[in-house]
This record gives C-alpha cells, structure tokens and sequence, in this order.
C-alpha cells in the first residue's frame, strides 16, 4: 500500500493498492486535470482554493501509479505552520520560494540559521532583454510567450521589454503584428490562444 498522509483539515487523505495501477490513469484523466489547469493562473490568494485541490489530485495520481512513498510530499498550510517549519528543518537541504519580499526576506533569515540554500522569487517586473545580434523572429515568439502564457498572469510573465535600439522598431512592429493574430477567446474553445483571466476583479485591474 501507498499513503499520502496530510494532517491540516483541508486535505485528504489518498490511499490505494499498487497492483494492476499503470501511467493510463494519467490519462484517463488528463481532460479533467487539463481542466483544472485552464483555471489555475494568476490568482490573488483569496482565489487560490482551486490550487490545492489540483496538487491533491496529482497526489493521488501519483499514489495510484506507483511512486514510492517520500518521492512527492505534499504538504499543505499556512505560512507558521507550514512554510516556516520546512524552511527551519534540518533535513529539508533547500527551498525554493515565490510569493511576496516580506515572506522572502523571513525564508532568508530563517535558512540562514543552517546555511540552507535559498532560490527566491520575489514580486516585481521581468525584463525581457534583447540585444543587436538576436534572431529577431525567436526574440519575438518567446517575448509573447513568456508575456501571454496563461493569460498573462503568471508571476514570471515578461512583462518589460529592453530592446536594443538597433533592432528595436524591427522587433516593436513583429511583436505588435504576432499580437494581432493572437485568437481571445473562451479558453476551452479550439485554437483559443488567450483565454479569460481569472476573475472579475483581477480584470477590472487594468
């Protein structure tokens, strides 16, 4: 037998046989976690239920296909009861962290105790840089993926462009007519290639 155990209230408990579980169970439900996926971006945190409920299911996938116990731990909680004990522990050997600087700069001071290694990603604005001597046709496909991916609302997404001023008005006038192409519409729709942000709020944003 193979067990996610996880004691906060929100979480279930998965529990099943190893015999006969095979990679179709990823299958079988690839639509579902597919689905699960299409709504899972950019949330602010009062939003973000939904998250918890995909890293279970693909815990108990994980468990019906056979992973061996402790290759994936999926640990839900707040920050205190949570976050900062794996950031403590002495045989958690690195952490890696995205969210706000404040919850950064705890992270931080609290690895360093241990000289625990730390990769943080903290908030803020990322620039897409290009330089003179870029392919501009590959400068531009991966400008508007790492800015549409999801919507934009991924917290990586490249939203800053510094162009090189050689090639700049070049790359503006590709990137603006990719842009135009770009298919908004339902996210569950064929060839969509922009779908809704999350919320209703989140759009009023802009």
């Amino acid at each position: 037998m193979a067990r996610i155990v996880c004691r906060a209230k929100c979480c279930s408990t998965f529990v099943t046989d190893r015999e006969g579980i095979s990679t179709e169970l990823i299958t079988d439900r690839k639509s579902y976690l597919a689905l699960l996926e299409t709504l899972d971006s950019g949330k602010p945190l009062d939003e973000a239920v939904a998250d918890m409920d995909i890293c279970l299911e693909l815990g108990g996938i994980c468990v019906e296909i056979g992973l061996p116990p402790g290759v994936l731990n999926i640990v839900t909680g707040l920050g205190h009861e949570a976050g900062s004990p794996l950031a403590s522990h002495p045989h958690v050997d690195k952490i890696a962290f995205t969210g706000s600087t404040e919850t950064g700069k705890k992270i931080m001071v609290t690895a360093a105790q241990m000289v625990k290694p730390v990769s943080l990603e903290l908030g803020g604005k990322s620039p897409f840089i290009v330089f003179d001597d870029v392919d501009i046709n590959k400068a531009v496909e991966w400008a508007m993926f790492g800015c549409f991916l999801n919507a934009g609302q991924v917290c990586s997404a490249t939203s800053r462009l510094l162009l090189h001023e050689k090639i700049a008005k070049k790359l503006l006038d590709r990137l603006i007519a990719w842009a135009k192409s770009i298919k908004v519409s339902d996210p569950l729709e064929e060839g969509c290639r922009l779908g809704s942000v999350i919320s209703e709020d989140h759009f009023n944003q802009y």
